[in-house]
């Protein structure tokens, strides 16, 4: 097996993984091939996601099921249908979401990029441009941590972000808009239309502390401003990654509490943003200067 590093732990491998850092030491998680054992319940139910008490799936028929097992190991069933860099995207994404949060992490539906020492986390529903900031950052010079995943705990009393996986998922349109090239950057799900910038390998460090928390939204004009902590606990939780399984898995109280307790000392704002020719350099500078506008 290779050992890799992803969102602070060793991960030891049977596939390949060559969108992570290589790395020693003992593995947290380990990646297998074999039989996932999808309950045929859930292959019926038209989800791509099942869980119970530490153990979930995530699957799709065209290309097989992933198992995730108390938050230590991933077992991989390939049925074809789908490249290894398309499964890999299952992988990194979903499946790893998932088993973060059973090893007590609360997972956020987001991107972030590095910033003076501390993570910038961007959230928002979809198409409201998470990636599309980590992108324009990411043009201005700063390190993306991750996209779609972004995990936070708890290092005492601050809130700590392990970094991830330093590639985005972005519309054609974004990558044009910026002068980008389409053939440069693969799409590794022949169904969906967005192509994977890869960024480098990943950040070994394992924690950053939590900087600003941007929930991001489309207006004519800039604009910023905090939010209180009721509003940000249901920016939070709106914004938090595996929200169908938590009732399955029996996690929702745990995750409602750190919803909770994150809301109380994060710095949450609201950040309006237009899309216009040049914006993602005024969001990049904006996002760099740190200064709220008016």
């Amino acid at each position: 097996m290779r050992c890799y590093r992803a969102f602070g732990l060793n991960v030891h491998s049977e596939i390949e993984l060559p969108e992570l850092p290589e790395a020693d030491g003992p593995p947290d998680v380990s990646v297998v091939l074999g039989p996932a054992g999808v309950p045929g319940q859930a292959w019926q139910s038209g989800r791509q996601s099942w869980g119970e008490l530490g153990l979930a799936w995530v699957f799709q028929p065209a290309w097989g099921a992933i198992r995730v097992e108390g938050g230590v190991r991933f077992t991989l069933e390939k049925r074809g249908g789908l490249s290894e860099e398309g499964i890999r995207v299952w992988l990194l994404g979903p499946a790893f979401a998932i088993l973060l949060h059973q090893r007590q992490m609360f997972v956020l539906h987001g991107s972030a990029v590095a910033l003076d020492g501390a993570a910038v986390v961007f959230l928002g529903e979809s198409g409201a441009g998470k990636s599309t900031a980590a992108y324009a950052c990411a043009r201005a010079g700063l390190p993306v941590l991750s996209d779609d995943i972004v995990p936070v705990n708890f290092d005492n009393r601050t809130p700590v972000v392990r970094p991830g996986i330093p590639h985005l998922r972005l519309a054609p349109d974004v990558l044009l808009g910026a002068g980008d090239s389409l053939e440069a950057h693969t799409q590794p799900i022949p169904w969906d239309e967005k192509r994977h910038v890869q960024l480098g390998r990943g950040c070994l460090s394992p924690a950053l502390p939590l900087g600003a928390v941007y929930v991001l939204e489309e207006a004519g004009a800039f604009v910023t401003e905090p939010l209180a902590p009721q509003q940000a606990f249901a920016a939070l939780a709106r914004n938090s990654f595996l929200a169908p399984l938590m009732l399955q898995c029996g996690s929702l109280p745990w995750h409602l509490e750190t919803c909770a307790r994150l809301a109380a000392v994060a710095h949450v704002h609201r950040l309006a943003f237009p899309r216009r020719p040049g914006g993602l350099a005024e969001l990049a500078a904006l996002v760099r200067s740190g200064i709220p506008v008016a």
